[in-house]
C-alpha cells in the first residue's frame, strides 16, 4: 500500500513540476519580442501602406513596388521596429511614412505624423485624402506657363519646345537631316 501511496505522490510531484514548468515556457513566449518579419507584414497590412503601394505601382507601369527600411527606435523606453514605407529608386529612397511597430505588442503600431511632427498611434492618424484632379490641374498650369516662356522666347535656331498649330505644347526631341522634328506631345488633353 504504501507503494502506491508514493507512486501517487511522486506522480502528482510530476503533473504539478510539468505544469509548472509548461506555464513558465507560455509566459516567457509571451513576453519574446516579435519578429521583423511580422512587425513587416502588420505594416505591409495596412490601408496607409496599400495606397502607397497602388500609387508606386502607377506610376511605375507595375514594375516597381514598396519599399521597407527597417531600424530599431526606442518610444518611452519601449523597443520598436522602425519602418520607413516608400519608393527606392536607382538613386535614393523616398519615404512616403514612417511606422513604429512595439516588439512586445505588435497591435502597437505607431505613425511619424508629418504635419504636427509627432508620433501618434495608427488609429489616431487621419489620411488627407487628396483630390484625384488636382495633379492633372497642376500640370496644366504648368504647362500654360511653359507655352507662355516658350512662345515669348527668341531661341529659333534650336529650340527645346515648340508650340503647334492646335496650340499643344510639343517637345522636340531632335532635327532630322530633312529638317523634320521628332517631337513628343506634353498636353494632358
Amino acid at each position: 500500500m504504501n507503494i502506491i501511496k508514493e507512486i501517487v505522490i511522486v506522480s502528482g510531484l510530476l503533473l504539478c513540476g510539468c505544469n509548472f514548468f509548461s506555464t513558465q515556457n507560455n509566459e516567457e513566449k509571451a513576453s519574446e519580442p516579435i519578429s521583423l518579419e511580422v512587425a513587416e507584414q502588420k505594416i505591409l497590412a495596412l490601408s496607409v501602406t496599400q495606397k502607397a503601394e497602388r500609387y508606386i505601382s502607377n506610376f511605375s507601369g507595375g514594375k516597381r513596388g514598396i519599399s521597407l527600411l527597417t531600424n530599431d527606435f526606442t518610444i518611452d523606453n519601449k523597443s520598436f521596429y522602425e519602418i520607413q514605407i516608400g519608393y527606392m529608386s536607382p538613386i535614393r529612397f523616398e519615404t512616403y511614412h514612417t511606422l513604429y511597430v512595439n516588439k512586445m505588442d505588435a497591435d502597437d503600431i505607431r505613425i511619424l505624423d508629418a504635419v504636427s511632427g509627432e508620433i501618434i498611434a495608427i488609429s489616431d492618424y487621419k489620411e488627407v485624402e487628396a483630390d484625384e484632379n488636382k495633379p492633372k490641374e497642376q500640370l496644366i498650369e504648368q504647362l500654360d506657363v511653359l507655352k507662355k516662356i516658350v512662345k515669348s522666347s527668341e531661341i529659333v535656331d534650336s529650340p527645346l519646345y515648340k508650340i503647334d498649330k492646335d496650340n499643344i505644347l510639343i517637345a522636340v526631341d531632335h532635327k532630322d537631316e530633312k529638317g523634320i522634328y521628332s517631337q513628343t506631345n506634353l498636353d494632358c488633353e
